[in-house]
């Protein structure tokens, strides 16, 4: 599938478009992060231009994705903790006038009857891109395995080991 690549404020996407996306909604640890709630309406305000969308040949909205800018020094010990902390980081880097050399990608979504396609892929390739127009060297993503959403409770770290009857993880790979 051929897709073009715009920010997504380039101009208002219709509903049907936009609710086809997120089909599948979020899982409830996104949504109940209250770290995250309160600094994202900050973030999307500053960090607007981090937005990118993928249309296809007939302008359809077929994937989005998202990240703020930050300053690390590629340590992995030094890496932010998780989501919640990538957005406060930030925001902390903006009020103090760090200059970023990081992007870290907080959202990359597939349309669902569009998945296995390679859209992710070229997503987050978009989304690279982006970074290397800014002179941001480096890309990072906090990432939690498909799968864990269905075990709430489960430590991410116990989740982790647990493994198919094959001795793949649990978590199913991404398609490359």
């Amino acid at each position: 599938m051929h897709t073009v690549v715009k920010p997504l404020r380039a101009r208002p996407r219709p509903d049907d478009q936009l609710d086809r996306l997120f089909a599948d909604g979020w899982p409830a640890f996104i949504t109940a992060d209250r770290g995250a709630n309160r600094h994202l309406g900050r973030v999307r305000e500053l960090f607007a231009d981090l937005e990118l969308v993928l249309l296809d040949g007939d302008d359809e909205l077929v994937a989005a994705g998202w990240g703020v800018p930050i300053r690390w020094d590629g340590d992995p010990a030094h890496l932010p903790e998780g989501y919640s902390d990538s957005l406060r980081l930030a925001l902390t880097g903006h009020d103090h006038h760090d200059h970023p050399d990081t992007l870290v990608v907080m959202a990359a979504q597939v349309r669902p009857d569009l998945r296995g396609r390679r859209l992710a892929g070229d997503l987050l390739t978009a989304l690279r891109s982006l970074a290397d127009q800014r002179g941001w060297p480096r890309v990072i993503a906090p990432v939690r395995p498909t799968l864990k959403a269905r075990y709430p409770l489960t430590p991410i770290e116990r989740f982790a080991t647990w493994t198919r009857e094959d001795g793949a993880p649990l978590a199913p790979t991404p398609v490359r």
